[in-house]
């Protein structure tokens, strides 16, 4: 026993001499955790080497001879570090720091010191990547506790201006005059502000487009508008005036410059909800009210019928009416707006047909009273047939065709000229007989009137039981000329009747027979007239039957 603690006092002699010494070799006999414990990180750095005050540091300046080995804690290094143990850098309350928690002095804690992602684990995505240490935007020991290490002493070429905000080259600082209090760094100015403002420390570059929001809280969120993922769509992350053009995205939609009032996009377009928050159209075009669009849903909203990014394109209706076709002539199909007007200066369906057609003054002027759509349809203007209307009046066989004697239905004529069909008829109408209606029913074509119609004394006569036709005819062709003579029909006359061959002396074909001794004695026996004076007809004794 008493050689071994012989050994044991030998070993710590030569241990404490060694450290007074400065740094000479390890006696063989001493055991190796001495070595090893020499060579930690933080006994490296300060064993031996010179303090400020200019003494050498010895192992007695940190451990005493009643304590032995023992961790003397972060005490012993106030004596040296006063100002750095002062602003040293500190954990949280849960996880308090000291100076030997960032500098290593005991075996455990490795070769090397701990590193910053040992507490610091959630911060492993840090600025500039693992080729950037945290010492090189945090100074451990700075005032207060760490202090952001200027941007631009990276980012040398780099310069911005946000708003009235504005980083320079020369600094970090973000000069934002009158600037709200929860914009500015909380450990900074408050007439100052740093880049940290839009880049978070430990973030990627790119994740700044997000950061917007907090500054602009009251503009609406674009980023949700498909096609405008984030502010710097548009915007240009260190030059937000410099704002991109719409046409960088939008070329094919800038055919609508070229409409004047058109030109800007956000005339229609605000440029934070550029999607659903277009202007309305009658917010300029308040004087376009569409055809019918109080009625009519898609009439109302001005892109059923117009692309608004390509507004001199000519809408087509038959996008909706592809049913209708207009057969008008004179108007190619598809052309509504030829009658109707797309954007009336009143709630006028159609317009009125004489408005092109100007030979009447009003639509009931062309055919005695009746309106134009009655005989055309809209969108046919097909002329139906006069029996739709005349269908009592069309029925006669050769006069089905109304035109042929009354013309144009836009000016048919009343009175009727037959002769433009009946030209024989009218050429051999004998006198009294020109006017064929007298006759005649206009839209049958039949005999309307007797002969006796007009000839009333002429049947009293013993031709009474024939047939006008027989002797007469109203008009050539057919029929007879002329009255044939009596012998035609009376070929064998009795008694005295051959001897008078000249009927018409005795007899009229419309007047009873002359047998009065008158007309005997008057006519041709003009030498009997004295002969039996008190006979009043000769027939009495010269028998004729």
């Amino acid at each position: 026993m008493t050689r071994w603690l012989l050994v044991v006092a030998v070993f710590v002699g030569a241990l404490v001499a060694a450290c007074d010494r400065g740094s000479p070799p390890a006696p063989t006999e001493v055991p190796t955790t001495w070595s090893g414990a020499r060579a930690t990180p933080g006994h490296a750095a300060h064993l031996g080497k010179k303090a400020a005050d200019g003494h050498v540091v010895a192992c007695a300046d940190c451990h005493t001879d009643t304590e032995g080995f023992k961790s003397p804690g972060a005490a012993p290094c106030a004596k040296c570090h006063d100002d750095k143990a002062k602003r040293h850098h500190q954990g949280s309350a849960q996880k308090p720091t000291t100076c030997i928690t960032c500098h290593s002095f005991s075996m455990q804690d490795g070769a090397v010191a701990p590193g910053c992602l040992d507490c610091h684990a959630n911060e492993k995505k840090h600025h500039g990547g693992a080729s950037s240490p945290c010492t090189s935007c945090h100074a451990p020991h700075g005032e207060p506790k760490t202090i952001n290490a200027r941007c631009t002493s990276c980012h040398a070429n780099v310069s911005a201006q946000h708003g009235a905000a504005r980083i320079v080259n020369a600094g970090d600082a973000m000069v934002v005059p009158d600037v709200a209090s929860e914009l500015r760094d909380a450990d900074g100015p408050a007439t100052s502000q740093t880049c940290t403002t839009c880049h978070a420390p430990h973030s990627a570059a790119a994740d700044a487009k997000n950061n917007c929001a907090p500054c602009h809280a009251t503009t609406p969120p674009v980023v949700k508008q498909k096609g405008h993922p984030a502010c710097t769509t548009c915007h240009a992350p260190h030059e937000v005036s410099a704002k991109q053009a719409c046409s960088t995205c939008h070329a094919p939609k800038t055919a609508v410059a070229t409409v004047k009032g058109h030109g800007n996009c956000t005339s229609c377009h605000a440029p934070h909800a550029p999607l659903g928050a277009a202007s309305a159209c009658g917010s300029c075009h308040k004087d376009h009210e569409a055809l019918g669009a109080a009625r009519i849903a898609a009439h109302d909203k001005c892109t059923s019928c117009h692309d608004v990014h390509a507004p001199t394109n000519k809408p087509s209706c038959n996008k909706c009416h592809d049913k209708i076709a207009t057969k008008h002539p004179g108007v190619a199909s598809g052309t509504c707006n030829g009658c109707h007007a797309p954007h009336p200066t009143a709630n006028i369906t159609v317009a009125t047909c004489t408005s092109c057609h100007k030979t009447a003054p009003i639509d009931t002027k062309l055919h005695a009273g009746v309106a134009c759509n009655k005989c055309h349809a809209q969108h046919e203007f097909k002329a139906p047939a006069c029996a739709t209307c005349h269908a009592k009046v069309t029925t006669a066989v050769g006069h089905n065709n109304c035109i042929g004697c009354h013309g144009s239905a836009h000016a048919p004529a009343k009175d009727v000229a037959c002769s433009n069909c009946h030209d024989k008829e009218a050429t051999s109408a004998p006198k009294g007989h020109g006017k064929c209606n007298s006759c005649h029913t206009s839209h049958t074509g039949t005999v309307a009137k007797t002969c006796a119609s007009c000839h009333a004394d002429k049947p009293k006569t013993q031709h009474s039981t024939l047939s006008c036709a027989t002797c007469h005819r109203p008009h050539g062709p057919s029929g007879v000329a002329a009255p044939p003579s009596c012998g035609s029909c009376h070929t064998k006359l009795p008694a005295l009747h051959a001897k008078h061959t000249t009927c018409q002396s005795c007899h009229s074909g419309h007047a009873p027979t002359k047998s009065d001794r008158a007309t005997c004695t008057g006519t041709c026996h003009t030498k009997q007239v004295d002969h039996m004076p008190g006979a009043t007809s000769c027939k009495g004794c010269h028998i004729f039957r």
